[in-house]
């Protein structure tokens, strides 16, 4: 499928609300600036933790019902299990059409986005979801011929490709930084057990690829393309380069980039120590992951308020 199909698929999903599919496809932004409304959020850091480790939990159950000493079969299990019950989507949240087991849904939520999203609340200064009229991107034009990025077709898509923000410690973070860390560190951790990746800059390379980012070489391409297609296929039919980036809505995201190498230390840590491993999100760096500390490469024609 061609880039120019694919922006006309993007508006035509961008209409109605999906209810089913397995694959994240268009990964949502978001606008983590410390301001006037962001200031009265509090730290959430503890409750993601104990999210987190009670999912753990529950894989550990699954995986090991007896207790027995972990081997390298129920290591593999454990992560198998995690991964199901947080880093895949949630059938529901995102855009387009579902005629039963047939759905073109696109920029759905991991399962753990969903699920803290619906954990914390708005009304007590947990998270802050944002409208794009309210967004640093809210000087772009949005419409079927003005938008200029497939998420600014429609005023739904557009509110739909922001992601509401939350305070880790003292870090502001788009909650789509935990889909990355989730779902993309999970994809890394396989390539590298899969040989596929061979270390921090090829897994680096991988991220930049996704995004879009034009530093990364035209010979390298259909290689990282290749092992991008091994775990979302839709996203290399649909353009590959900058699926997740440049193509989609115009953000080239380093936040992204190192929440999904975060990911992958999650995971590697948890295969080192099944059975004694604790979640805790500020032992990662998580103020990498905010996009003022991580500045963005944006789009020409992409406008974004300081």
């Amino acid at each position: 499928m061609k880039t120019k199909y694919l922006l006309l698929s993007l508006l035509l999903l961008g209409c109605v609300q999906g209810k089913a599919n397995n694959n994240s496809q268009l990964r949502q932004e978001t606008d983590d600036r410390e301001t006037e409304r962001s200031a009265a959020l509090l730290d959430e850091s503890a409750k993601i933790d104990e999210y987190m480790n009670q999912k753990l939990a529950d894989a550990r159950s699954a995986a090991n019902p007896t207790n027995l000493p972990w081997d390298n079969a129920m290591t593999a299990a454990l992560i198998q299990e995690f991964a199901k019950r947080t880093a895949v989507a949630e059938h529901g949240t995102g855009l387009g059409f579902a005629f039963g087991n047939v759905s073109l849904e696109i920029s759905k939520l991991t399962k753990a986005e969903f699920d803290i999203i619906h954990m914390l609340d708005a009304n007590k200064n947990e998270i802050l979801p944002i409208k794009f009229s309210e967004s640093r991107y809210t000087d772009n034009p949005i419409g079927i011929i003005s938008g200029k990025f497939p998420s600014h077709k429609t005023r739904l898509t557009a509110d739909h490709s922001l992601s509401p923000v939350v305070r880790l410690g003292t870090v502001l973070i788009g909650l789509d930084k935990i889909g990355h860390f989730l779902e993309e560190g999970w994809w890394y951790y396989q390539a590298e057990s899969r040989g596929l990746l061979h270390g921090f800059d090829e897994r680096w390379t991988l991220g930049q690829f996704m995004e879009g980012d034009d530093v990364v070489p035209v010979e390298v391409r259909s290689r990282y393309e290749k092992i991008y297609g091994t775990f979302c296929s839709v996203c290399v039919v649909g353009g590959g380069f900058g699926f997740f980036g440049a193509k989609s809505t115009g953000v080239i995201s380093y936040g992204d980039i190192y929440a999904n190498e975060s990911g992958y230390q999650f995971f590697s840590d948890l295969a080192a120590d099944p059975a004694g491993y604790q979640f805790k999100i500020l032992s990662f760096t998580v103020d990498k992951w905010n996009e003022q500390n991580s500045p963005s490469k944006l789009v020409p024609g992409l406008q974004s308020r300081d």
